[in-house]
């Protein structure tokens, strides 16, 4: 999830990461520590609830880094639950 927009986490965050406002500031600024970037896993982990989630951010990690010209690419991801999973 690490490739994932920081727009389309604030538009598929439930309710109380939408709310918090340090969260959101976690996720579009670079430089960050490591207990930081922990901190922005449990944002994702909170938000990637659903094989939708899961589909767009995968699209769009792959439209963005077509568009930078990257001809090979690897994404990896932790197997976890999803809500609408069979």
């Amino acid at each position: 999830h690490g490739c994932a927009r920081p727009a389309t986490v604030v538009d598929l965050a439930p309710e109380d990461i939408r709310l918090s406002g340090a969260n959101i500031e976690l996720l579009e600024r670079g430089g960050r520590s490591l207990s930081e970037c922990f901190a922005i896993f449990d944002v994702l982990h909170r938000t990637v609830t659903s094989q939708a989630a899961v589909c767009r951010i995968t699209r769009e990690a792959l439209e963005d880094f077509a568009a930078d010209g990257v001809r090979y690419l690897e994404l990896r991801t932790t197997p976890r639950p999803l809500s609408d999973a069979d």
